[in-house]
């Protein structure tokens, strides 16, 4: 394959490495997630957490696991359009769509902190309980899982910004 500068092929470089590292994020944040899962005996009565009992939860695995996706598509159509003559429209649907992974992962990391948050501390005004107190593996594996979400997160915005 043959490049007409070098900067095009530096940048070639710095966004396969960022795509596979938003994948890698992404596609872990998923992953611990749609694993996680947790049953307690509860006085005498077995419960279990599982991440689709919320919907929160539920679209912060889905959110994730499209980004990741979507990461890993984009790989191929980022060398495609190297070597092709259609590398500017391919560049700005690229950038198009980095910009909605990146408004995607940002709104089901969201909405999983904020649902996580409420676990760990409860709610008072609304006699919401603490859970995190009775399902601690749960929610361990569930900050890890929104840790990741939001590095990809900020890799994503870096995949925005070289995009650009």
């Amino acid at each position: 394959m043959e490049f007409s500068s070098g900067y095009r092929y530096g940048g070639l470089c710095r966004e396969i490495f960022l795509r596979l590292m938003a994948a890698a994020a992404t596609l872990c944040a998923a992953i611990v997630i749609g694993l996680d899962k947790q049953t307690i005996d509860l006085y005498g009565v077995y419960v279990q957490a599982k991440y689709y009992y919320s919907p929160a939860f539920a679209f912060f695995m889905v959110a994730n696991a499209t980004a990741a996706t979507y990461a890993l598509l984009s790989l191929v159509i980022h060398y495609k359009s190297n070597a092709t003559e259609g590398y500017l429209a391919a560049r700005k649907w690229l950038f198009f769509f980095d910009f909605v992974m990146t408004l995607v992962i940002t709104s089901g990391a969201s909405a999983a902190t904020a649902i996580g948050y409420v676990g760990v501390k409860g709610n008072n005004h609304v006699a919401w309980i603490k859970v995190c107190n009775e399902f601690e593996t749960f929610c361990y594996r569930m900050g890890g899982a929104v840790s990741a979400s939001f590095i990809g997160l900020f890799i994503f915005i870096g995949l925005t910004v070289v995009s650009a």
